[in-house]
């Protein structure tokens, strides 16, 4: 549940920062510590069901806040 969450948040910090080369690619050079961060902090929420209802979470946030701005038409992806 990790995987989704992580490619929600590097979604929309790609959808939100202005569309620079250099930027791009070292936002997605950093999915892959994000994704550590992210399920690192899964295993600190003491029980499952709390833990996978933040992951779910977190990945309805980031989908709705890519999918909010793509309809409002704030990107050029």
């Amino acid at each position: 549940m990790s995987i989704p969450a992580t490619v929600a948040v590097v979604g929309a910090l790609l959808v939100i920062v202005p569309a620079y080369n250099s930027l791009i690619m070292s936002l997605l050079l950093i999915a892959f510590p994000i994704w550590v961060l992210i399920a690192s902090a899964a295993f600190m929420i003491p029980t499952p069901a709390r833990s996978a209802a933040a992951l779910i979470t977190v990945s309805l946030i980031g989908f709705g806040v890519i999918a909010s701005v793509k309809y409002l038409g704030w990107t050029t992806l």
